[in-house]
C-alpha cells in the first residue's frame, strides 16, 4: 500500500503532499479540480506509468522542465522516487538507488485501477482486457514480465523484417523470419499459458463478486481466454512447437499486411453471462458491473500471489450502478486492499479512513474523516 505521496509541478499540483489511510481513502471534488491527476501519479509508482496518459510528458505542469513524484509505504523497500523530464528520459530511484527499467517497480506498491477505459473492460477492446491480464501478471510474476518484453520485442523485430522483405531491401530475409519465429515460440508459449492459468482463477472470482455487487441476483458470469491457437491440455512444450508451427503456416499471409497476425498481442479474453457474450447481450449495468467484478478478482488474485497489500484506485465508477449495487460495489472493495477512491459528489465509507477535498485546482487537503 502508498502511506505517502509528494508531488512537485505535476499537472495542476505546483506542490502537494499527502498522507494515505491504509484502508479507505476518498478524494472527492468537482471535475477538473485534479483527482484523476492525483491517482494518476499514484499510478506511476506502482505500474510505471499512467493509465490515463499515454505520454509521459502531459503530466508535466505547463511551463515547468520536469516533475516529481515520490511515494512512501510502510516497507522499508517501498521508497519510489519518479523524475520526468521535459523531452528526456525518466530517472527512477527505488531506495535511494537509480533503476534503468520501469519494470523493476511492478510489485513495489502492488496496484489494479478502474479508470474510465477499466470500466468498459467488457465491451471495450481487447487491448483493454489484455493490458488488465497483463498489468497484474507482470506484478505477480517476474518470469511473465521477462517473457512479455522478449515476446513484444521479437514481434517487432519479425514486423521490420517482413516489411523488408516485401519490399524487397532485405536480402536473406525470410531466413531471418524464421530464426525470429523459433525465438518467439516459447515466449508466446509461456505468456499464453500464464493466462490461461491465471484466468481460470480470475473467471470462479469474478462469478462471486458479480453475485455480491448485484444483490445475489444475476447470471452466471465466466471469463474465457481467447487465444489465436488453442492452449487447452497442452504444455509449454507442445504450445511452443503448435505456435511455431502455425506462425510458419502464416508466413505469406503475414508477408502481405507486414504484421504478426497471431500471438499474445492479438490475443482475448470474453465474458459471458450464461452461455452468450456479455458484450452483445448485457445491459451496460451487468457489463459494468461485471468489469468491476474483474478488476476486485484481479486486486484478490494479486494479493494471493504476492502476500501484500493491493492497492486499488477507483476512478469515479459508479455509472450506471443503481444506487443499491455502488453501496455494495464500495463495500465489496474495502475488502480488497487499501482503495483510493475519486469521485466528484459525496461517498459514505464502510470504515471510515481518510476523506481529501480540494479548496481550489490542485489544492488539495486532508479533511475529518465522516
Amino acid at each position: 500500500m502508498i502511506s505517502k505521496l509528494r508531488l512537485q509541478s505535476f499537472r495542476a499540483y505546483e506542490e502537494a503532499e499527502l498522507e494515505f489511510d491504509p484502508g479507505f481513502n476518498r478524494i472527492v471534488g468537482q471535475n477538473g479540480v485534479g483527482k484523476t491527476s492525483l491517482l494518476e501519479a499514484i499510478a506511476h509508482l506502482g505500474l510505471g506509468g499512467s493509465p490515463w496518459s499515454e505520454r509521459s510528458g502531459d503530466v508535466i505542469a505547463n511551463g515547468q522542465p520536469f516533475s516529481i513524484i515520490s511515494g512512501k509505504g510502510p516497507s522499508r523497500r517501498q521508497d519510489v522516487s519518479i523524475k520526468l523530464v521535459r523531452g528526456g528520459r525518466k530517472e527512477v530511484q527505488l531506495c535511494g538507488k537509480p533503476v534503468p527499467k520501469m519494470t523493476e517497480l511492478l510489485g513495489v506498491f502492488p496496484m489494479t485501477t478502474i479508470g474510465p477505459q477499466e470500466i468498459n473492460l467488457v465491451k471495450g477492446s481487447p487491448t483493454v482486457r489484455r493490458r488488465m491480464l497483463d498489468s497484474v501478471l507482470c506484478q505477480i510474476s517476474p518470469e511473465y514480465t521477462n517473457a512479455l518484453g522478449r515476446y513484444r520485442k521479437l514481434v517487432a523485430e519479425r514486423n521490420s523484417a517482413l516489411k523488408g522483405v516485401r519490399s524487397g531491401k532485405m536480402a536473406g530475409g525470410l531466413i531471418l523470419i524464421d530464426t525470429i519465429d523459433e525465438a518467439i515460440a516459447p515466449e508466446a508459449a509461456f505468456v499464453m499459458e500464464s493466462r490461461e492459468r491465471y484466468i481460470i482463477d480470475l473467471s470462479k472470482l469474478t462469478q462471486q463478486i458479480y453475485l455480491e455487487i448485484m444483490g445475489g441476483e444475476g447470471a452466471v458470469v465466466s471469463v474465457k481466454y481467447i487465444p489465436t491457437i488453442k492452449v487447452e491440455s497442452l504444455s509449454v512444450g507442445d504450445l511452443s512447437a503448435a505456435f511455431y508451427e502455425k506462425l510458419s503456416a502464416r508466413r505469406r499471409l503475414d508477408l502481405e499486411s507486414c504484421e504478426t497476425a497471431i500471438g499474445p498481442h492479438r490475443d482475448d479474453a470474453q465474458f459471458y453471462k450464461n452461455s452468450d457474450e456479455l458484450s452483445r447481450f448485457g445491459s451496460w449495468g451487468q457489463a459494468r458491473a461485471a468489469s468491476i467484478a474483474a478488476i476486485l478478482a484481479a486486486s484478490e488474485l494479486l494479493h494471493r500471489n504476492i502476500r501484500d497489500e493491493v492497492t486499488l484506485l477507483l476512478d469515479d465508477c459508479f455509472s450506471e450502478l443503481d444506487p443499491e449495487n455502488t453501496d455494495r460495489f464500495i463495500q465489496a472493495a474495502s475488502r480488497y486492499g487499501q482503495v483510493i477512491i475519486a469521485s466528484p459528489r459525496e461517498i459514505e465509507s464502510p470504515k471510515g479512513g481518510a476523506l481529501f477535498t480540494f479548496e481550489d485546482v490542485g489544492k488539495i487537503r486532508r479533511a475529518n474523516a465522516t
